[in-house]
């Protein structure tokens, strides 16, 4: 009973090492596929001129003054709304697709971690906003999303407008096709009504010309004695 119970045991203990090292081996694997996952969105290039100008300030002062400091975190601000919003456009329709199996799981953690960055870096923005101007924390990001919302009206006026002029042109350019269109069957219907007037003062003129050489009288011969 004791030698079955040993065996057991072991076997129990075989299986469990099996398994750790699979799962040990698994995420491991799954790690280095996380890992190798490009990020969600392109370089931060306001965030890091924003660093950049900070950097030069703390070597030269002079050379970059508050308002350029300010409005280098504000352009970075309103990158990270754009960013923020399509965080949120995506997230339920993407989550849906992972779901349903027509995209891959990893995309989604693509998205998990951009989403945690974004929030990461939201509270540097928030911080780096309280460190120029104490209180700015709280206005920095309704005051990018306002500007964001004014560039995105603009820009779609911008496009309404020049949609509607390219369409003001192709209608004028198809009325000046219709317009020419009608003056070349004008034309045709002219050439053809000249034709068939010329056509009938030649006729008209053959019959007269016949008719005239049928009433002519006839010349009679001289009798002789």
């Amino acid at each position: 009973m004791a030698a079955g119970s040993s065996m057991l045991f072991v076997y129990l203990a075989g299986w469990a090492v099996v398994f750790g090292t699979f799962v040990h081996y698994y995420h491991k694997r799954k790690a280095r596929a996380l890992s190798k996952i490009e990020a969600w969105f392109p370089e931060h290039k306001e965030r890091s001129l924003y660093y950049n100008l900070k950097a030069l300030r703390e070597s030269t002062p002079e050379a970059v003054p508050d308002s350029a400091l300010k409005a280098a975190l504000l352009r970075r601000a309103m990158t990270d709304v754009i960013r923020a919003l399509e965080i949120q456009t995506n997230k339920q329709p993407l989550t849906e697709l992972v779901k349903s199996g027509a995209i891959a799981e990893e995309l989604l953690h693509q998205f998990s971690a951009a989403e945690k960055e974004l929030d990461a870096e939201m509270l540097d923005l928030l911080q780096e906003a309280e460190s120029l101007q104490p209180g700015w924390r709280k206005i920095i990001i309704p005051l990018a999303a306002e500007i964001t919302s004014n560039i995105r009206q603009r820009e779609l006026r911008e496009e309404m407008s020049r949609i509607c002029h390219e369409s003001l042109k192709c209608q004028e350019a198809t009325k000046d096709a219709n317009r020419e269109i009608m003056a070349k069957a004008e034309k045709q219907r002219e050439e053809e009504r000249e034709r068939i007037i010329n056509e009938l003062i030649q006729e008209d003129e053959k019959m007269t010309a016949k008719s005239r050489k049928h009433k002519q009288p006839k010349k009679h011969g001289t009798v002789k004695v």
